[in-house]
């Protein structure tokens, strides 16, 4: 690019140039605001993506962790005496709960697993009755094959 402005100005005159400049200044000016407005469209983005990741990690991990912490303390259910030995009592109550009780932490990670299984068995459910229906699809278009070739056959009997 700026080996054609070079070569417009060494082979122009006087008059040409300051015209040419007026010009390049006009192009310059454009080029400038829609570069200005692209950075502020990057800026916007960049942005909105910072905030939306905040309040997203907030609205769940941080939740979570709040709730860990104000919760730390408190049992979330008791565990009556003499059902699992001493050192199970003692992990589930860990880090921070009564020993014989159920932490927050251990209650979490609980249900994340539970969660979890029924999820990949929902999963599992929908792919196995998917794979039934298609191959029922699939024996219902080989019937309708096999019966379109039996008319065609009946047809041609017809016609000889």
């Amino acid at each position: 690019m700026m080996k054609k402005v070079r070569a417009t100005f060494t082979t122009a005159t006087s008059e040409a140039i300051t015209s040419k400049r007026g010009d390049l200044r006009g192009i310059g000016a454009q080029g400038l605001t829609q570069h200005s407005t692209a950075n502020n469209l990057k800026s916007f983005k960049s942005t909105f993506d910072r905030t939306m990741t905040f309040l997203r990690w907030g609205g769940t991990n941080g939740l979570r962790f709040f709730l860990q912490f104000w919760y730390a303390k408190r049992p979330m259910f008791w565990i009556p005496r003499g059902w699992v030995p001493s050192y199970v009592e003692w992990i589930l109550a860990f880090p921070r709960a009564p020993t014989g009780s159920v932490s927050i932490q251990m209650w979490g990670i609980a249900c994340a697993t539970v969660v979890q299984l029924v999820g990949a068995a929902v999963v599992a459910g929908v792919v196995l009755l998917g794979g039934k229906q298609q191959g029922t699809q699939k024996e219902k278009m080989a019937m309708r094959v096999g019966d379109g070739g039996g008319k065609e056959k009946e047809k041609e009997k017809k016609e000889l």
